[in-house]
Formats: C-alpha cells, structure tokens, sequence
C-alpha cells in the first residue's frame, strides 16, 4: 500500500501528459513541428514525431519546437532541442 501512495505522484503526471497530448492536436490534426539545429545551423521537419529516446530531446531552455522554421514563428515546445533520430532537413530560403 505504501508503494501505491508513493507512486501517486507519478501516476498524477502521466496521467496529465496523456490529456495535455490528447487536447494537443483537434480533430487528430498532426501539428507541424521544427527545430533548430544550432551546431549543424539547420532546421529539421519534425511533424508527426515525439520527443522520445530515439528521435529528440527538449532538454531545459527556451525554445525546443515551433510551428514554422523560422525564430520568430509561434513556440510549440521549450526546451534545449537535442537531435537523436534522423529528420529531413528544411531548404534554406533563398
């Protein structure tokens, strides 16, 4: 029993992960997502992936996702982004 009350806390914030990314996206309409790379100098096309020990990170920061690949677009994600997996990378804009 003792266990259980412990692992309360946890319970409660998974739970609440499960709902925020259940509202996250009406209508089961996939969100466009980018980051960018700071060390390659690049923007990546995330859309359709989550953060996960084989794809990205966002670690504490700022800004980890936004709508558009451009630093002014709206944030989806803070946090320090961390590249794992393989993404198709965004052509510059000439």
């Amino acid at each position: 029993m003792k266990k259980l009350i412990k692992s309360l806390p946890a319970l409660g914030l998974a739970l609440a992960a499960t709902i925020a990314f259940a509202f996250n996206s009406p209508n089961g309409e996939i969100l466009e997502q980018y980051a960018y790379d700071s060390n390659e100098d690049v923007w990546y096309n995330l859309t359709g992936q989550s953060p996960g020990p084989t794809t990205y990170l966002c670690n504490s920061g700022t800004v980890c996702t936004q709508e558009r690949p451009h630093p002014d677009a709206p944030i989806v994600a803070t946090g320090m982004f961390v590249k794992i997996g393989n993404f198709p990378i965004v052509p510059e804009d000439d």
